[in-house]
């Protein structure tokens, strides 16, 4: 059964004989009044004391901490929490909520839309505005139903998409389909919409000594989990890697009964196969484990992809489709209505590790550069702390003479190991690259963001506000939704982001050690063989078998016939150099080739989509489209 959605619509949208076709939209609650008409529809609708009304897409947490701040009811249900906040604290009731909502609440006293979501974007907004009214939902092809209107297509949106350099929070597929970014709030009044403004965001603060140790940083992630256990059959995903086996672990410690986990597993490719770190976990804990392949599927596959961009309705970046649908399915035909995700351990704890490498090279402390750059190669690896500082000199080196002959021996040492390559944007028509100055567009969306605030505290801030962060929740979100999951993600608990991106840069590498934080934190209850793993499994290869599978034969025609739709986006020549790298077996594809033909692919599926979809509909009215697998 798929969790419904968040659906509101106001003046000319709202017309509930219009509206009838859509299915969740049949029971929604329609007010009409001297102002305008609204309808409203959600996962959760009440009406407040004071008579707002109000709808809701919730996942709350500290629910019983939020009850007793507004002197309500222990077993207050979240939506009446909201509506109380409301009525108490007016357009400031976020700062009272935790966890994951989007919330619209129509003020029939103020007759004003109010729109607020959560703090990282963990439930998604859009909206279309116009003269005719305003129609706001979860999902862009809802908005589109609402309005009977398909927009034209957003070109830098499609050009970021392509390149994976997102700049904006706001932009969707299509022009004047707009996302309510993470922290913000609008209002909608007499026809009249208010730019969104920032209710909440990072800031820097003093953690105290106590806030400081590791016991805090585990404390507040357990109870992060123990929050995320709750409301449901939970479950946790186990890949051995840090993040998910310190979640699944906290989790194990928490339940009176064995805490199921789901583990992809990879027979066919033991380069891939995680098997010894998840068997370790396993080990360590109370557990009912359940294992799947991992090596099997494509997302190209016809019933699959048809099934992901139905769920999308964009073009999407997420190699990880098929592996996420495998895990989540199986946890819902086991009757899990929640699943624990580790998504985000890298961001949270370790957003600004390696940043503190690059301020001692700017601040030309090359001293402890050298001896960290010793630490973090002697615990991960990699080309070796010469090197590396080598490439740091030839960069940031203040002495002239010296930075050239740093820079003689960088090309030295990567001439032949490192060819140049193609940067992010090769795959992007050319004339676009140019006309829309995509370079210059992401390099200042780069330090857009925290630019007055301290380095370390601004780089690892960024990693967590940054485009990125929203569209993958949104993502997960979509993926999950119409199976009736839903996903859990402590990491972006407010108090444990809150205890990390404070922290020290130096505690955050200390000795060297990436996510120093929660190899700390863990320290006596993860296996020492999980907790100091140095390195994570490279899936390229994996995605190189999937997309080489090309059941539709789709990624072949590229090579020699590519679709005329994708000419004004792309750079066909680039395209045809990456789909010929693909299936020549004789030298893998990197990287950014897989990347840049998968973001392609998806694009000509969607476009091919959209062409049909844009063909009359006898009604004027599109309907929601669910598939479920």
């Amino acid at each position: 059964m798929s969790r419904p959605a968040l659906h509101c619509a106001i003046g000319g949208f709202a017309d509930p004989a219009k509206l009838a076709a859509i299915p969740e939209l049949r029971n929604a609650v329609v007010e009409a009044s001297a102002h305008c008409s609204v309808l409203m529809s959600g996962p959760q609708t009440t009406r407040s004391a004071t008579g707002a009304l109000v709808a809701a897409d919730l996942d709350l947490t500290h629910l019983s901490d939020t009850a007793r701040r507004l002197a309500m009811p222990p077993n207050s249900s979240a939506i009446e929490l909201v509506a109380a906040a409301y009525d108490r604290f007016d357009d400031e009731l976020g700062h009272v909520l935790e966890g994951a909502f989007a919330i619209a609440i129509w003020d029939p006293k103020r007759a004003t839309l109010v729109v607020v979501r959560d703090r990282f974007g963990l439930k998604p907004v859009v909206y279309r505005a116009n003269a005719r009214g305003l129609a706001l939902a979860s999902d862009p092809e809802a908005v589109i139903a609402m309005t009977g209107e398909r927009p034209e297509h957003d070109v830098l949106w499609i050009t970021e998409h392509l390149s994976g350099q997102l700049t904006n929070q706001t932009r969707t597929a299509w022009k004047d389909i707009v996302r309510l970014p993470p922290g913000k709030l609008m209002h909608y009044r007499d026809g009249m919409l208010s730019p969104p403004r920032t209710w909440w965001s990072l800031e820097p603060r003093e953690l105290s000594a106590v806030e400081q140790t590791d016991e805090a940083l585990r404390d507040a992630l357990s109870d992060a989990t123990g929050e995320a256990m709750s409301g449901g059959s939970a479950a946790a995903m186990l890949s051995g890697g840090l993040d998910s086996s310190s979640l699944a672990i906290l989790a194990s410690r928490l339940s009176s009964e064995p805490f199921p986990t789901y583990s992809l597993r990879f027979p066919s490719a033991p380069e891939l196969d995680e098997g010894e770190y998840i068997d370790a976990v396993l080990e360590a804990g109370n557990f009912r484990p359940k294992m799947l392949n991992g090596g099997v599927g494509t997302a190209l596959d016809p019933t699959l992809s048809d099934l992901f961009l139905t769920n999308q309705q964009q073009p999407f970046p997420g190699f990880g489709m098929v592996t996420t649908h495998t895990i989540c399915s199986a946890a819902r035909a086991d009757g899990h209505a929640v699943l624990i995700d580790g998504h985000g351990g890298d961001e949270v704890i370790g957003g600004a590790s390696f940043s503190y490498l690059n301020e001692l090279a700017r601040s030309g402390e090359w001293a402890k550069l050298w001896t960290l750059l010793r630490k973090l190669h002697g615990f991960a690896g990699g080309r070796g702390a010469v090197a590396s500082f080598v490439m740091a000199y030839a960069r940031h080196g203040g002495n002239r003479s010296a930075a050239k002959l740093a820079g003689r021996l960088q090309r030295r040492l990567f001439s032949s190991s490192d060819p140049a390559q193609p940067d992010w944007f090769s795959i992007v028509a050319p004339e676009l690259v140019s006309r829309l100055d995509l370079r210059a567009r992401s390099e200042a969306a780069s330090t857009a963001i925290y630019s007055n605030m301290p380095f370390g505290f601004a780089t690892h801030a960024r990693a967590l506000a940054g485009d990125l962060t929203p569209s993958a929740f949104e993502l997960l979100d979509r993926a999950t939704r119409p199976m009736g999951l839903q996903l859990r993600f402590p990491f972006y608990d407010r108090r444990v982001v809150e205890l990390c991106v404070n922290r020290s840069d130096v505690d955050k590498i200390k000795n060297g050690q990436p996510r120093a934080l929660m190899r700390d934190a863990m320290k006596g209850i993860l296996p020492e063989h999980v907790r100091l793993r140095p390195t994570k499994v490279d899936f390229t290869a994996n995605n190189r078998r999937a997309m080489r599978e090309d059941p539709q034969g789709r990624l072949r025609r590229y090579i020699d016939n590519p679709p005329e739709r994708l000419e004004p986006y792309v750079n066909i020549a680039r395209l045809q150099e990456t789909a010929r790298a693909l299936f020549d077996t004789s030298a893998d594809a990197g990287g950014l080739e897989v990347m840049q033909l998968w973001r392609a692919a998806w694009l000509d599926m969607w476009l091919e989509r959209e062409e049909r979809a844009r063909q009359p509909i006898a009604s004027g009215i599109e309907p929601i489209r669910e598939v479920h697998a």
